[in-house]
This record gives structure tokens, sequence and C-alpha cells, in this order.
């Protein structure tokens, strides 16, 4: 195997392995964010309505299938009466 194909493979990997993490950490956040929502009695067209987004942006966000900006992050966390650093800690991140 050449030098160039190793080099190509081992970029593969890591940025398989950095998809992989990425995949479950927007999971992680996602469930943590949804199980916030229903103990604070909102629905996700409630919250969406209240923070001026789409209501399947909360749920792409909830299942981990769309990331989100720091920004939105912090806007979410802040309507369900938490810091975006403290929803963070909550899953270990």
């Amino acid at each position: 195997m050449s030098s160039k194909n190793c080099l190509s493979t081992g970029w593969s990997v890591a940025r398989s392995q950095k998809n992989d993490a990425s995949i479950l950490m927007a999971k992680t956040i996602g469930a943590q964010i949804r199980k916030l929502r229903h103990k604070a009695g909102y629905s996700q067209e409630r919250l969406a309505d209240d923070l001026g987004v789409h209501r399947t942006q909360i749920g792409f966000v909830e299942r981990g299938e769309n990331t989100t900006s720091i920004y939105t992050l912090a806007l979410i966390a802040k309507r369900l009466g938490i810091k975006a650093s403290e929803l963070l800690r909550m899953v270990g991140y």
C-alpha cells in the first residue's frame, strides 16, 4: 500500500470516528432537551414559537438528526430554565 493510500485511509477513519462522536453528542444533547422540555410542560410547537424557529427544527435537534448553533442551544436552554453550560454538563460534555 502506498503512503498516499495509508494517509487517505487514516483520514477516512478519523473523519468517520469524528462523525460518530458528533452524532452521539447530538443524540445525547437532544434527548436531554426533550426531557427538560417535557418537565417544563412545553410542546415542541410552543418551544419553537417562543424561540422563533420552526417546530421541525426542535424535533430534529431532539432526535439528534440535526446539530444546532451555540446561539440556538443557549436560547433553548434559557427557555427551559437552565444555562447552556449546565445542559452540556448534564450530558457529560
